[in-house]
Formats: C-alpha cells, structure tokens, sequence
C-alpha cells in the first residue's frame, strides 16, 4: 500500500463515510483522522501535504469501517466531552449527553458545603463534574458494575477529582445520608419506537428497564427518604415524557415534593422528618 497524503486521506474516508449515510461525515472524519495522528484539525490543514505511515492509515480504515457500522464516535476516539471537560469512554459506560449537564446547572447556588450521592454513576461524569466545580462538597458516587466503577475512577484520577467511588446495587451498600442525590437510572423501555441500532454498542443495563422503563426509578423513590438528609434534594433523570407519571408516583408519599422540571431533569425535595 502506497503512503497517501493527509489531503487524500481525508478525502477518501470523508467519502467513504458521506456514502454510507454518516450524517456527520465530514466533523467525523477530521475527528478520526486527527485522533490517530495526534493532530489539531486546524493542523490537518496546515499539514495537508504530509504523508500518513502505513500503519496509520490501516488503523483510520479501522476506525472508519467502525463509524460506518454505527459504532459512536465517542467510543472509537476512547472520548466525550461533558461540561467542558473531556472524560474517557469506553463499551462498558453510556456516552455522557449534553442533556445531562442540566443537573450541573440546577446545583444550589449557595457555597455551603453538602453530601452528594451520585446513583449509576457510569464513566463518572456526573459526580467528578460537581467536584470540581463544588470542591466544598463531598461526592460518593456508585454503579453496580465493576467495570463502570474503573472507568470512572480512571475519569477521576486523569481530572484530579477526589470523589469516593464504590459498588451497590442501588442503595444496597449505602450506609450514609446526604443533602443531593442524583440518580441516572436505565428509563428506555423495549416497547419504544427508537433506532435501537444507535443505541446497540452501549450496555443494555444501563439504558432498559421494566414498568415502562421507570422500575428502576420507582424502587429509588420508595426508599431514597431512607438515605437522605433533612430538606435534601433528589434529581432524576428521564425521558420528558415519563416525568408525569414519575410525579403522580411520588404524590402518595409524604416525605416527596415534586419542585421543577428541566429537560430531562425532575427534581425533588425529601423531607425526611415526614419518614
């Protein structure tokens, strides 16, 4: 195989990509390219005539045949940025949303320090977000994979966040109360009318649930007044659709008070005094 030019390579798996129906085909091959030669976009252009290695190109065809079977980009760059930060992703975690950073932006204003228990917490993102920007508060965060629990700890060390990671199947292994518990549960539902090709390279476990997808969320609820702190908030994460019924669930207990919806976001007051 003869050594191709950056220029010719980005043309031809701009291409390949553009005919397979990516419909981000240009962003997404400068991102590729630009990731396996360590490169700026800015200097895939200033660089254009240089050549690629050839075990370069075999591994941006690599990555490019990925793309094109659907696999997320986020997991062919090992990377995806959430509230300004970039955090390591792999197969065994959810791809962080931007949706998500709704949570980072309903944080109490006050500069108090607080308890945060982060519930599923994935590659982390959540929990070693709200450290850095709340180093005042405590964050414990947990999943019940083990595989999840290294990458976020990994996520963590890389960003300097001290945030206490451990395994629980939800509140199964918690032993202490806090002021602000966020949980992002598995809520898809199988009966859902979405492009689960999209959603294939990511763990089923945690994207579907039972009950219309909110089993998950409904057992949270009947026990989080057990774990938290007086005038405590809890932030659940679902889709829109799902947060009347998440709502009308809550209206039979006492110690739950439904207080705004964002997005994908409900939050919640317990007031545990009513336990």
């Amino acid at each position: 195989m003869q050594n191709k030019k950056i220029a010719e390579i980005l043309l031809i798996t701009k291409q390949k990509l553009m005919n397979h129906g990516i419909k981000s085909w240009n962003l997404d091959s400068e991102l590729i390219v630009s990731h396996v030669l360590n490169l700026s976009r800015l200097e895939l252009i200033t660089k254009d005539e240089d050549f690629v290695t050839k075990e370069q190109q075999n591994l941006i065809d690599e990555l490019i045949s990925r793309r094109i079977s659907d696999e997320p980009l986020a997991y062919l760059l090992n990377k995806k940025e959430f509230y300004g930060r970039d955090f390591y992703v792999d197969n065994s975690v959810l791809i962080p949303r931007i949706e998500t950073e709704s949570i980072i932006f309903n944080l109490p204003q006050d500069n108090r320090p607080k308890k945060v228990l982060d519930i599923g917490t994935g590659s982390g993102c959540i929990a070693i977000t709200i450290k850095l920007e709340k180093p005042e508060y405590h964050v414990d965060a947990l999943d019940i994979s083990e595989n999840a629990l290294k990458t976020a700890e990994l996520n963590a060390k890389k960003l300097n966040a001290n945030v206490h990671f451990f395994h629980s199947n939800l509140l199964s292994n918690v032993k202490d109360k806090y002021d602000l518990i966020i949980a992002n549960l598995p809520y898809v539902d199988d009966s859902w009318n979405i492009d689960l090709n999209a959603l294939s390279y990511e763990p089923s476990s945690a994207l579907f649930a039972k009950r219309e997808g909110l089993d998950l969320i409904y057992k949270l609820l009947d026990e989080v007044d057990k774990i938290a702190n007086q005038n405590a908030l809890l932030y659940l994460e679902s889709d829109e659709t799902q947060i009347p019924k998440i709502i009308e669930y809550t209206k039979n207990k006492k110690s739950i008070r439904f207080i705004k919806a964002d997005g994908l976001i409900s939050i919640f007051r317990i007031n545990s005094i009513l336990n």
